[in-house]
């Protein structure tokens, strides 16, 4: 590639989010097409039109590319929660914010599986997953905190943004292995089984189990 790719844009250009999307947007097209292990850093470079030293000057490593879209979408789960109704419950404000997001992106099912798939079965993209989560988490505590009027450190704030991320989770991974439901849907029903007081009552719980035998 030619040393232009590496002169950084003029002022008035594209912002750099929208290269590091670009970017992010070619590596995983490559990815799904050829495989995570076998793409490599300068496909990707070639794929997006920068040169290798661009690359890294928007992404440390590969992974970071594919993780870009989901550190994104938990932002906007919690901006679209921060511009819920003033007394709005909390758990039902999140998972409202949650269901519009993820409503945003229904159109693009086939390309959320493939890139849960694709998660799922790159060692290093999981773990580097689960540390996205965390910092979900931690990210929507402070922001339950903050309508609540409570401390950053609020141990309510911060059960309730888990609790919050679980049923994403889970949700999501239900969604994931199955062909009959919608990702809105999937999450939505896990949120109502977190609000559904037999769970939390293990006498009922028992009592289930001996009758689903």
């Amino acid at each position: 590639m030619n040393d232009a790719h590496d002169t950084p844009p003029p002022p008035g250009s594209r912002p750099a989010r929208a290269v590091r999307e670009d970017i992010a947007e070619a590596a995983l097209q490559l990815f799904l097409e050829r495989g995570f292990v076998e793409t490599t850093i300068d496909d990707i470079a070639l794929a997006a039109g920068i040169s290798r030293r661009t690359f890294f000057r928007y992404f440390a490593t590969k992974d970071d590319t594919v993780l870009e879209y989901i550190a994104q979408t938990g932002g906007r789960f919690i901006e679209r929660y921060l511009s819920r109704p003033d007394g709005e419950p909390t758990l039902a404000a999140v998972q409202a914010a949650v269901r519009e997001v993820l409503e945003e992106v229904g159109s693009e099912t086939e390309r959320a599986r493939a890139l849960g798939r694709l998660i799922r079965e790159t060692p290093s993209l999981r773990a580097r997953h689960l540390t996205i989560h965390q910092q979900w988490e931690l990210d929507l505590a402070a922001a339950i905190a903050q309508r609540r009027g409570a401390p950053a450190d609020d141990l309510k704030s911060r059960l309730l943004a888990a609790l919050a991320v679980l049923a994403v989770d889970v949700g999501s991974y239900r969604w994931a292995v199955s062909d009959d439901t919608l990702l809105p849907e999937s999450v939505d029903a896990t949120f109502e089984a977190i609000r559904d007081p037999r769970l939390w009552d293990a006498n009922a719980l028992a009592g289930a189990g001996a009758r689903a035998q």
